[in-house]
């Protein structure tokens, strides 16, 4: 198999997998609203590394976390999807998500959570109907207590998939957060029609990650 041949299947590989995790946390939490769950998940607003220090990860954490190491790979293998097809969006896709567990998981560095940010703008500019790096970035947002930002990014994310329960639970969270509780309110809504259709379950595998 030729390198470059190996290194497109690795690329994609790492995208998938990205996309997997992201998908867990809307997973989890529509599944958690199925389960006749009356909150919204935790939302944390990270500043530091001593944030992390003080607020113990969760079990969806644990299950989503991976080694160092997998996280540092996928930025090599980003910035090489980067240099070979510049005009694809998985690169920054996968940059996007890698820098962002970093950033959550290892390092509370701010410039890591910048170049996530970075990287899932650009995704954007590229791909504008892929909804993977607004999830990333409600996610920044949320971190950074940006909650006016997130909403934006959720919505653009329900324009384009409007059916995902996980987006519309944590709009309702973050429309909590900045005191619109009427909106909310309404957003729950939306919530509980998806609910019951059940089709929070229809979670694509290559999508993309928002506050847990």
């Amino acid at each position: 198999m030729s390198s470059i041949c190996k290194t497109g299947k690795n690329i994609k590989l790492a995208w998938v997998k990205m996309g997997l995790r992201a998908s867990l946390f809307l997973v989890t939490a529509a599944l958690g609203l199925a389960a006749g769950c009356a909150t919204a998940p935790s939302r944390r607003v990270a500043v530091s590394h001593a944030f992390f220090l003080k607020h113990p990860l969760t079990p969806l954490d644990y299950a989503i976390r991976k080694p160092l190491k997998e996280y540092l790979d996928n930025i090599s293998l980003g910035e090489k999807a980067i240099e070979v097809m510049p005009g694809d969006a998985k690169g920054y896709s996968i940059l996007g998500g890698a820098y962002y567990y970093i950033w959550r998981y290892y390092s509370g560095n701010r410039t890591d959570l910048e170049k996530s940010m970075a990287a899932s703008e650009k995704n954007i500019e590229v791909a504008p109907d892929d909804y993977f790096p607004r999830l990333t970035l409600s996610m920044a947002y949320c971190d950074l207590g940006r909650h006016s930002e997130e909403i934006v990014q959720l919505e653009k994310a329900i324009s384009i998939k409007p059916d995902d329960i996980g987006f519309h639970l944590y709009r309702a969270g973050a429309l909590r957060e900045v005191g619109r509780e009427d909106e909310a309110l309404k957003e729950d809504a939306v919530i509980n029609t998806l609910r019951v259709g059940n089709r929070h379950l229809s979670i694509p595998i290559a999508a993309g990650s928002a506050c847990d």
